[in-house]
């Protein structure tokens, strides 16, 4: 099987430095989990995800608790076609994974899956079954980076229209890592789209006491938003 893998890889894979050192560590250490994440990687810069997603599940025999595979391969064929089974898998990953490295890469995934689906890009995970799996993320504590899966969780929120659950995810994100003002200046914007300026404002209110010293642009656009709430009463 090992051979086999290594074998494949070099038929497929365009060679650069990154590569060889990829293919001696393959020969080198066959069982490694590193080097096969490495090929995983090498594979999906260069378009090849078949290949990718077969690096990943060598991870996973390797060492059966990484299952982040599962997650993976949503985010590969979110484009094209994922069936329902595999949702159902990487949601299930999710919630459960134990792993801590895979557990990280299953948030990167969900990220990109989200970002990917809000510019219409990921037409194969609908809107529900995103936020299950943003869901799973939320409720997995093994999936640290609190701040991050908050302002996941909340975008996906706001696709379905469950504004307030949104506006609460959008605030502890926010809260919880003032410096990136990305998921407030979100909110206020979902706030003013839905009509609820005067919500919006209470927002911009405990924006303008956080601590935080922010750059010329961000507080200019703070500026510009207090305006706002100040002509609007």
């Amino acid at each position: 099987l090992i051979i086999f893998s290594f074998q494949t890889f070099y038929r497929t894979i365009s060679w650069s430095s990154e590569e060889n050192f990829a293919a001696t560590q393959l020969i080198n250490h066959p069982k490694s989990e590193r080097t096969h994440n490495l090929l995983a990687q090498i594979a999906f810069k260069q378009g090849k995800r078949e290949l990718a997603l077969s690096e990943l599940e060598q991870v996973s025999r390797i060492n059966p608790a990484d299952t982040s595979y599962h997650v993976l391969r949503v985010l590969a064929w979110c484009q094209d076609t994922v069936s329902e089974k595999q949702i159902v898998d990487a949601i299930k990953t999710t919630a459960t994974i134990q792993h801590r490295k895979s557990a990280r890469s299953v948030l990167y995934a969900i990220r990109n899956i989200e970002y990917l689906h809000s510019n219409g890009q990921c037409p194969a995970v609908s809107r529900e079954n995103l936020l299950h799996l943003t869901t799973s993320m939320v409720n997995n504590p093994v999936i640290r980076n609190e701040a991050l899966k908050y302002h996941i969780h909340a975008r996906a929120l706001a696709a379905n229209n469950r504004l307030n659950e949104a506006k609460t995810f959008y605030l502890k994100a926010w809260r919880l890592k003032q410096q990136n003002l990305q998921p407030v200046f979100e909110l206020i914007q979902l706030l003013r789209d839905n009509m609820r300026v005067e919500e919006s404002c209470k927002v911009i209110e405990e924006l303008l006491r956080s601590p935080i010293s922010y750059n010329n642009n961000d507080t200019i656009k703070i500026d510009s938003l207090s305006a706002s709430c100040l002509r609007a009463n």
